[in-house]
């Protein structure tokens, strides 16, 4: 059961990527939200595991806009929790490839 939790959420940060690089072009639209939408640009930009995706020249310019504290707060808690994708994806995929041949003959303890 566990690791078809681990390759669900393998999965499921491959399709946030997908998601995400898609509407990359519409990425400005959600800095008119404040600093919900701050947030979200950096979550989304920092949620991206194989495609990068842009977010930090939204952030920079919001900061001229708002209060840079508030831009601040909202971009690094964003930013925070969507490199917490990259970090599940590398979690999920150790269990992917512990249980192929190939990490039996290369994995020093085997």
């Amino acid at each position: 059961m566990t690791n078809f939790l681990r390759i669900l959420a393998l999965l499921v940060v491959v399709a946030i990527t997908v998601y995400i690089y898609n509407i990359r072009d519409h990425v400005e639209e959600f800095a008119s939200y404040g600093y919900p939408g701050i947030f979200l640009v950096a979550l989304m930009a920092n949620a991206t595991v194989f495609l990068p995706a842009p977010g930090v020249a939204v952030v920079f310019a919001m900061g001229s806009i708002f209060n840079p504290l508030g831009v601040a707060l909202a971009a690094g808690t964003g930013g925070a929790l969507g490199e917490l994708s990259g970090y599940l994806a590398g979690f999920s995929g150790q269990a992917v490839i512990e249980n192929t041949n190939a990490y039996d003959r290369i994995h020093p303890g085997s």
